[in-house]
């Protein structure tokens, strides 16, 4: 037996009890061990969407933190995109498809040696009212027309407002403030309530796009017809 991929999907509830870190550190040894094999299995961490109350639990930046900290054997896949049932916290069974093809899509890059450990800021700078933020990977504006609309694709500020939100490089946003103020930068993260629509209330709509068709498309179900990635959850300080 070859245990390739641990597929990590936390539930609506957080914080962590104890760190994420620490829970792969004890885990991942015995997985490889029980598999007896070379190397521990490739993680992928995702999270359900957590419901009425809807807001953030922690477990969206402690994956994000472990992610970004083992990139070489992990990916984080956000799960906020896809549509609900009536529960607001569990996928559709179009949602479990889109997430199970973008699962396939990870482990067809890291077998073949492409490698993808997801989508996240790398930095993002204030000049005056104008906030650029740079990503790792290239990204755009998710172009399904699939994910119900958000102001400013996900962007909210503590500090000021967005006046205006758009992808304006491979791998840059642009956010224009209502005032050259510091503050705090959120995506997909600390937005309003769940309204009870069957989509998540905290969601973006920065991609990256794989290229990659969707088999479930071709076979007729009704899921949008590329593979796309969407960018992490964060909050992070703007000086």
């Amino acid at each position: 037996m070859t245990l390739g991929f641990l597929v990590f999907v936390h539930g609506e509830s957080g914080p962590y009890p104890y760190p994420l870190g620490q829970l792969m550190t004890d885990l991942l040894p015995d997985l490889q061990a029980a598999a007896d094999q070379a190397d521990e299995p490739f993680v992928i961490l995702a999270q359900t969407n957590t419901g009425d109350v809807n807001v953030p639990t922690g477990v969206e930046t402690a994956q994000l933190d472990y992610a970004k900290a083992h990139a070489a054997n992990t990916a984080l896949i956000p799960m906020y995109d896809l549509p609900l049932l009536p529960d607001d916290i569990h996928p559709t069974a179009e949602g479990r498809a889109i997430f199970g093809e973008r699962v396939a899509w990870v482990q067809e890059q890291v077998t073949h040696g492409n490698g993808f450990d997801g989508v996240w800021p790398v930095s993002a700078i204030r000049t005056g009212t104008s906030v650029v933020v740079t990503f790792n990977r290239d990204i755009a504006a998710d172009p399904r027309g699939w994910t119900p609309d958000v102001p400013n694709l996900g962007f909210t500020y503590a500090g000021a407002s967005i006046t205006a939100a758009a992808v304006t490089g491979p791998r840059q946003a642009t956010l224009t403030l209502s005032t050259a103020a510091a503050g705090t930068l959120h995506y997909a993260n600390q937005q309003s309530p769940d309204a009870d629509d069957d989509w998540s209330g905290q969601r973006g709509l920065i991609v990256h796009s794989t290229g990659a068709a969707s088999p479930w498309n071709a076979r007729g179900l009704g899921v949008p017809a590329e593979i796309v990635i969407p960018a992490a959850r964060f909050s992070m300080p703007i000086a």
